[in-house]
């Protein structure tokens, strides 16, 4: 709801709506929405205002006590772009989500995401969009298809191929007949059951928890005729952060880098199953628990490994890390 005492222009609700509205389209496992964001004018609604404030080093705020948000309009001259990730990024507080490193897990590392924190206006995306990180934050709050956390994108692949790559093979969407959904992933293999595989890469920073990690999938083979393999890998890069600091009153510390090195030149193996033999019928594959060494960096890889002999596709489903 729009706080009636702001100065609201129809414009700058405009663009703060679209922004709430990306927040909408990831997908649980199941086709719903993991999220709905949606204008309302009850009580219990978030409120969302617009001050000026003249040399507040705030872009903006979420306050759990009030349940409101505000955008400071000190720097509505930036445009749209401000409107989109400032309100996004205090609704995606809203929704139970923390602040995030400043470059995303995409290869093409977009920068910064929509949890990043103490960055310039003037490097915002002039583009409104939910980056990859920002889906795997509400995939691990919201996601409901068990208790542990999910740590990828799209992993039910209802919205298609979206966050997924492949090697030695091509990725399509099947429209039906999915695990819990109606979407599902048709990988066609062009190397063997240890070469080809579906990927996504996504960024994690550990604290002093005693989180434990695995990789999880569920498969089936294009027919009973066919011998089909599959295998849940998770693979990393130890990452470190680098010497710049934040310089904005938020600690420099591993919950927020804003340099950080690859230390590992190869990904190396953190957990795999065994290759495991599937038939027609969805098959779950889970790789063994494993931890990590606490307040560190890790990129990680999850991987579906798995091909259908012959000139066949393998089945995939429910793709993705999970945290527990």
């Amino acid at each position: 709801m729009f706080d009636a005492n702001s100065p609201w222009s129809s414009l700058e609700k405009s663009r703060v709506s679209l922004a709430f509205a990306t927040l909408n389209g990831p997908k649980d496992h199941d086709g719903s929405a993991l999220v709905n964001v949606h204008k309302v004018d009850a009580w219990a609604a978030v409120l969302v205002g617009l001050q000026h404030r003249e040399g507040s080093d705030s872009l903006g705020e979420y306050s759990c006590v009030f349940n409101n948000i505000w955008l400071n309009s000190a720097y509505s001259g930036y445009g749209a772009k401000f409107y989109w990730k400032v309100a996004r990024h205090e609704m995606m507080h809203a929704l139970s989500a923390d602040h995030a490193g400043r470059a995303d897990s995409r290869a093409s590392a977009e920068n910064p995401t929509t949890m990043s924190t103490c960055v310039a206006v003037s490097d915002f995306k002039n583009e409104n969009f939910l980056d990859r990180d920002g889906e795997i934050q509400l995939q691990w709050i919201f996601n409901s298809l068990n208790t542990n956390h999910a740590l990828n994108a799209n992993i039910g692949f209802e919205n298609g191929t979206s966050e997924w790559g492949g090697s030695n093979g091509s990725l399509s969407s099947v429209a039906s007949g999915g695990v819990g959904g109606t979407k599902y992933l048709s990988f066609d293999a062009t190397g063997t059951s240890s070469s080809s595989y579906v990927r996504q890469t996504l960024r994690l920073w550990t604290g002093d928890d005693t989180s434990q990690f695995r990789a999880v999938l569920a498969a089936r083979a294009p027919s009973s005729a066919v011998n089909t393999n599959a295998r849940a890998s998770l693979y990393r890069k130890r990452m470190s952060e680098g010497s710049t600091s934040l310089g904005c009153g938020y600690a420099r510390a591993l919950t927020n880098p804003n340099s950080v090195t690859i230390h590992d030149a190869e990904y190396v193996l953190v957990s795999q199953s065994s290759l495991t033999n599937v038939g027609t019928s969805w098959t779950t594959v889970a790789s063994p628990w494993t931890s990590l060494p606490k307040r560190d960096g890790w990129e990680f890889q999850t991987r579906a490994y798995g091909n259908a002999a012959g000139s066949y596709s393998i089945r995939f489903d429910n793709v993705r890390a999970e945290e527990k």
